[in-house]
């Protein structure tokens, strides 16, 4: 797997990148909250830095969408982690018009319930943390008015 941007802390910042302010680090910070997907839209850092950035990191977001498939109360991603391995993260929408995040936390589900597809593949791995924050930020990019979060493939 590659690394994470969203591992990076103040102390692995200054010493990665000394020739930049800390100050610097919590803009980045602040793009990141945001789910911004590439490092070039960060456009108040230093090009330099966003050039070591790319080049560290290659995008802020590691996984990419493979499809997606919506219905009037619901949008589901399926996305490919850094890994080759598949997830799956839904953006529900009540009657109230309220929307939840569905994240996985983990790839597979070794409870193999009958109803469940994800059952059906067994469990391979549990998720990283900076993997289940992008699953949020993909679905973000779909609403920006998410609710409420619940985790999925706790089996």
């Amino acid at each position: 797997m590659s690394a994470s941007v969203y591992n990076l802390t103040l102390a692995n910042f200054t010493q990665k990148y000394p020739t930049f302010k800390p100050f610097y680090y919590k803009i980045l910070i602040g793009w990141l909250e945001k789910g911004v997907l590439s490092f070039s839209d960060m456009t108040n850092l230093p090009k330099a830095l966003i050039k070591s950035l790319c080049e560290d990191y290659g995008a802020p977001i590691t996984s990419s969408v493979l499809q997606k498939s919506e219905t009037p109360d619901s949008t589901k991603l399926l996305l490919k982690l850094s890994d080759g391995l598949n997830i799956e993260c839904v953006l529900l929408k009540s009657e109230e018009g309220k929307y939840t995040a569905c994240v996985s936390s983990e790839v597979g589900c070794s409870m193999k319930c009958e109803f469940c597809a994800t059952g059906t593949l067994g469990f391979k791995r549990k998720l990283l943390w900076s993997e289940i924050v992008e699953e949020y930020f993909h679905l973000l990019h779909l609403n920006n008015e998410i609710d409420r979060i619940v985790f999925m493939g706790m089996g």
